[in-house]
């Protein structure tokens, strides 16, 4: 049997030929790497856009956010607040709360802050300005940011962090605060379930926050 003769190809043409496979491997091996590329980024961009709009949302949460807020009944001051042994006024303390959303979930009934109620039953009770009557006081202390806490003992209120001592009017009597107790704006709203003789109303608060050891009562936001 005779042997297959082998097949020279010129020079020039085996040059051409390898030419042309190594440039379609490489060609396979750069668009591999595109799509590789394509790829990351895209799982990139799906695993960072949660992250952003989480980060963004504990932005917004952090802020609290300015507005009324109903934090108790007039009766409830009444009925449950403690008296002033001097003045006769009640002083009663709230939770002011909000619910809040993230971008996964929602937080029912988030602490924003507390606030002092302190009511004069001998002034009556106007609802469109119930200033004279009622009193919301912020119960942060304008001094560090420590929570007041009322000395019925004493008829008064005090931040045992740094013997920060107030009147029930919120005036400073003794310690660092630099200024008066910061405070809120106060509102009536009628309850309509309530008898009309006398009636009851819902106390709502504006709550805020204040920039702290500062002579002046500046808003957060």
């Amino acid at each position: 049997m005779s042997e297959a003769t082998p097949v020279n190809l010129p020079d020039h043409a085996r040059d051409t030929t390898g030419t042309a496979v190594n440039k379609a491997a490489h060609d396979r091996r750069s668009f591999l790497k595109w799509v590789w590329g394509g790829l990351k980024t895209a799982l990139a961009a799906l695993l960072g856009v949660p992250a952003l709009i989480y980060l963004a949302d504990v932005g917004r949460r952090q802020r609290p956010l300015r507005g009324f807020r109903r934090v108790a009944r007039l009766s409830d001051i009444l009925q449950h607040g403690k008296t002033s042994a001097t003045t006769g006024k009640r002083i009663y303390e709230v939770v002011v709360r909000e619910t809040r959303r993230d971008a996964w979930m929602i937080h029912p009934n988030q602490v924003l802050g507390r606030v002092w109620l302190v009511h004069d039953p001998n002034q009556k009770i106007e609802p469109n300005d119930p200033q004279s009557a009622l009193v919301a006081f912020s119960a942060v202390c304008p001094h560090l940011g420590c929570s007041v806490r009322y000395d019925a003992m004493d008829d008064r209120f005090s931040c045992p962090c740094h013997a920060g001592v107030f009147d029930l009017s919120g005036q400073v009597l003794e310690g660092p605060p630099p200024r008066p107790m910061d405070r809120l704006q106060v509102r009536l709203v009628p309850d309509k379930s309530s008898s009309t003789n006398p009636p009851d109303y819902f106390v709502e608060v504006d709550y805020q926050e204040f920039v702290p050891d500062i002579p002046q009562a500046i808003p957060r936001s």
